[in-house]
């Protein structure tokens, strides 16, 4: 589990320290926002253990019937497919690929640790 007691202070431009005039509350807040991205980080891993993985994206998508079930392919992966234009698009914290009975869809998936959601431009282009 995350915690602030846990996260590590990190040098840093002294953004939060500015901002507050205050170097005790720099450091609280750094470390607050670091123990948020450690929480996020958990959560992908969580979710990992628990899927279907899709070790070479390329090799899964080079198959012209994907097999049934429902497969996971996490951002290290789609970071590494050479099928994806990555200069014009943002990378998605996991595809989820589902096919059931010839139906094949793919649903991009950007994980929040949180109840705020902010859009963001289009993924993917294949």
């Amino acid at each position: 589990m995350a915690l602030i007691e846990n996260s590590k202070v990190k040098e840093s431009s002294g953004g939060y320290e500015r901002l507050f005039s205050n170097r005790a509350l720099g450091k609280l807040i750094s470390r607050v926002h670091s123990a948020c991205i450690t929480a996020g980080n958990e959560l992908e891993k969580l979710i990992m253990e628990r899927v279907n993985k899709i070790g070479n994206l390329d090799d899964f998508l080079s198959h012209e019937i994907m097999p049934e079930g429902i497969f996971v392919a996490s951002k290290k992966g789609v970071k590494k497919c050479q099928s994806f234009d990555h200069s014009a698009t943002g990378e998605p914290d996991f595809l989820v690929f589902k096919r059931r009975n010839k139906n094949q869809q793919c649903y991009v998936i950007e994980l929040k640790d949180g109840h705020v959601f902010d859009t963001k431009r289009p993924l993917l282009s294949v």
